[in-house]
């Protein structure tokens, strides 16, 4: 054996895919998105630049999925936001924003068709990847 021959055999298992020049990275759960969640994109779509109130939504949405959760009542994902957050604005916002149309809040947050859609039952949400 010559010095130069690599051990292809290895068992370490993959590391997760990245895009080329790009933070984004793509999740378990089918979602590119950047660690802290400020860009996120599905499979084939364009990258979405997000607010923290966004970021925090997707990070509910795919915090449910990798539970093999799909389906989201709007007061769940907001219950779930609650939960991953310990920033004061942003649990105000996201106590307000239950008193909103969550159809509106998805489309001025541009993740409506994109990056959000309608659950299977009535007034239910999933993420789309």
């Amino acid at each position: 054996m010559n010095g130069n021959s690599q051990n292809t055999s290895s068992t370490t298992p993959p590391a997760p895919t990245a895009l080329s020049g790009s933070a984004l990275v793509q999740d378990t759960t089918g979602l590119w998105h950047t660690p802290d969640y400020s860009v996120c994109r599905s499979e084939n779509g364009p990258p979405i630049n997000l607010d923290p109130f966004g970021a925090k939504l997707m990070e509910a949405f795919n915090s449910w999925a990798k539970q093999g959760l799909g389906d989201m009542w709007f007061k769940t994902v907001l219950d779930e936001m609650d939960r991953l957050t310990d920033h004061r604005d942003l649990q105000t916002r996201i106590l307000q924003s239950y008193n909103k149309r969550p159809d509106h809040l998805f489309q001025r947050l541009r993740v409506w068709g994109t990056l959000v859609g309608p659950g299977s039952r009535r007034g239910t949400y999933r993420m789309l990847v």
